[in-house]
Order: structure tokens, then sequence, then C-alpha cells
């Protein structure tokens, strides 16, 4: 009966409450930083920067995180990961204050250099180590080009699921706070119901389609038509690869991976056989393919990759969120 109820109600509304949210984690947070301030003299500050991201199929978030360099103790080599970004306190640091010059610095370009006021939705402690939680959605306008821009924007099933943005690893501090905290993962619709948090998705292309994927999503494929004429999405890995075969085949080109946000929806896991008539698409919404069996494929039909394909029926269930360009 309330699911009746919920679908008689979406239908009288429409489309105004289609992308409807409610980050209703944000309400556990304390907002009164002497909380905070009295217990602690020296402590630790993680800031949580978030934006929501409303142009897709559903709302979903995305949270900024810092790229840091340090050297691998295994590999004497320099190397990355995804941490929050921090700073040391000491007893008389203005908090919010230093908050928000970091956040100034980090969104430079989008503020176009005139000082902004974040909107804090508060702060939850583990003992002297705090989180503390900015609102930034007004600032996310455009797909970021990671080549050249140092926001980092992860995706809460990146944090917890890949716990890796591209090739990069996101740092276990970050996927624990989540892992304790699930509630800051999700968005809810009017029901008070989890959204569906998109996966990321991967495609290689040749620079041009890369730039042009980065504004207009992934096309519907012409070329791959082993689980029909749907959308084609793959790892890092595999997109690298393809990306790479655009280079070689002309030098003079860069080649580029796209980054979206993929929604699911419902879903049939693991196939391996062939479907070129798409027949899985009157029941699912998404396929994936963990390996294709080569030897059900036609020789001239044959991929260049054959395993971890997401292939998804409906243009509305992709949002490009960021490209980077090989160089």
């Amino acid at each position: 009966m309330e699911e009746d109820n919920e679908e008689v109600l979406d239908e009288l509304l429409g489309d105004p409450m289609k992308n409807y949210y409610n980050y209703s984690a944000k309400y556990s947070l304390n907002t009164d930083l002497r909380l905070y301030t009295n217990d602690y003299k020296i402590g630790h500050i993680y800031l949580c920067p978030y934006v929501v991201v409303s142009s897709g199929q559903q709302p979903f978030l995305q949270f900024l995180l810092n790229k840091k360099i340090y050297t691998n103790p295994s590999t004497k080599k320099l190397d990355t990961y995804f941490q929050f970004y921090e700073f040391f306190y000491m007893d008389g640091l203005d908090i919010m204050a230093t908050c928000q010059k970091m956040l100034n610095v980090l969104f430079l370009k989008q503020t176009n250099f005139v000082n902004h006021h974040f909107e804090c939705n508060g702060f939850l402690n583990e003992e002297c180590n705090m989180y503390i939680f900015f609102d930034c959605s007004p600032l996310n306008k455009d797909s970021t080009v990671t080549n050249i821009n140092h926001i980092w924007l992860a995706l809460s099933s990146e944090i917890v699921g890949e716990r890796k943005i591209y090739d990069t690893q996101i740092h276990e501090n970050v996927t624990m706070f989540f892992e304790n905290n699930p509630d800051f993962l999700y968005l809810k619709d009017m029901y008070e119901h989890d959204y569906e948090l998109p996966v990321a998705g991967y495609s290689g292309s040749s620079k041009v389609n890369t730039e042009f994927m980065s504004v207009f999503g992934l096309s519907k494929t012409q070329r791959e038509t082993y689980m029909g004429p749907y959308y084609y999405f793959t790892n890092y890995e595999n997109a690298l690869t393809i990306a790479l075969f655009n280079k070689k085949a002309d030098p003079k080109s860069q080649g580029g991976i796209n980054r979206f946000a993929v929604f699911k929806g419902k879903t049939v896991d693991d196939v391996s056989v062939p479907d070129e008539t798409g027949s899985w698409a009157t029941e699912y919404d998404s396929v994936y393919i963990k390996y294709l069996n080569l030897d059900a494929v036609a020789y001239e039909k044959r991929p260049i990759i054959h395993k971890e394909i997401l292939v998804v029926k409906s243009y509305e269930q992709q949002v490009p969120i960021s490209y980077y360009l090989l160089g």
C-alpha cells in the first residue's frame, strides 16, 4: 500500500520532484565548535567538502580529496594517494577561518579569485580528530580536466568500493571513516529512501572524442554490439589500453580517458555469452561482463577489450565527471 501511494504521488508531482534530495546525515553533525575546542588543546582537522550532482538520473555525492605525493617505502619511488585535506589544530587556532581560507584556495578558479563563504554543515569528532563538512555544490559546474585541475572529486562508491580514482588509491583513513559512518555516503529521496550510489565507469578514446564526451557523455556504440547497441563502460586499465591504442594509431593525437558516474539500476552480473539483440534490456537496466567468452564471438567482431565491461541501456544512466588526456 505504501509503495502504491508513493507511485501515485510521483505521478501527481511529476518532474519537479525528480531530483529532490535530502542529505539527512548532516543533521547529526555538531555545529558548536566550542564542543571541540573546550575539550582538546591539540588535534587534527579533516575537511570533508562535498558536492551534490543533480544533473543525472538521480542526484549523487562527490567528496573533495587531496592527491598527495609520497615516497613509497617498498619501491623508493614517488607515488600518490588520495587523503582528506587536513591541518593540525593547536589551542587558539580559528578552525573555521582556517577551513574557509583553505577552501578558497582550492576553489580559486571556480570563485574567479573572489572570496567565497562556504556553507559549513557541522562536524563530528572521534576523540581529537575532527571531520568537518562543507557543501560546495554551487561551485561544481563542469566535468573536471584532471591534468590541470587539482580538484579531485570521489564518488561514494569509489571511496568504499573501488577505493581508487583512476589508478590512484584512496587512503584507508578516508575509507575507514566512511565505513564507520556510512550514512554520509548517501542522499535520500522524498520518502527517505537511499538513492542508488553510481559506480565509476571509464572509456578510452582520442583527444577529440574525450573532450566531446566530457560534455555530452558516451554515445551509443556503433562498433561493439556483442551485447546490443547500448552504452559500454569499462575499468581504468582497459580504458587506458584503448586510449593508448588510439594514440598509437595517430601519433599526432593525444589519447584520453573519460570517467563517468554510472547508474546500474536493475542489473545482471557476470555474463559471459554475447547477446547481440540486447534481449537483456527488456528486463534489466545494465549488464556486467566479467569475462566475455570470445569463442562465442565471430572473429571479425571480437572487441579489443573483452573483460570488466558494464553495459547500460539508457543514455540517462551516465554523468561525465572528469577526463584525463595522455601526455
